[in-house]
């Protein structure tokens, strides 16, 4: 049953990922320390062709929004490390808010379809 639970959050966030790739293509949105060279950067991320959504708001808040769809106790642990990052990242010039709060939202959208595949189509644990 946890088995089937971990495949179901990697399937969500292989989906989010994917997702993430094809609005950033559409999006093409570059990162803040690209748009103001004043800005001085804490280390220099591995990918610069997209800023949003942000990949790394999207895997933390999944976690959060899993832990919640899974009725976990955890999930406001999942929250205040989730909202840690997101700080990280806005704080670190790699990303705006909005990135943030797009990451954030698919995160969200994920769950929700998780929560489909439990309860509507009895993909239950």
């Amino acid at each position: 049953m946890v088995f089937l639970g971990m495949i179901l959050f990697g399937a969500m966030w292989g989906l989010g990922i994917f997702v993430s790739i094809l609005i950033g293509l559409a999006v093409k949105e570059p990162r803040p320390y690209l748009k103001h060279p004043e800005v001085r950067l804490l280390f220099h991320p591995l990918s610069i062709w997209k800023s949003f959504p942000s990949d790394h708001a999207f895997s933390a808040f999944l976690f959060c929004f899993m832990a919640l769809v899974y009725g976990l106790p955890s999930v406001w642990i999942f929250l205040g490390l989730a909202l840690w990052v997101a700080w990280g990242r806005v704080y670190s010039a790699v990303h705006y808010p909005f990135d943030i709060v797009g990451g954030a939202s698919l995160a969200g959208l994920m769950a929700v379809l998780a929560y489909y595949l439990l309860i509507v189509v009895d993909l239950s644990f």
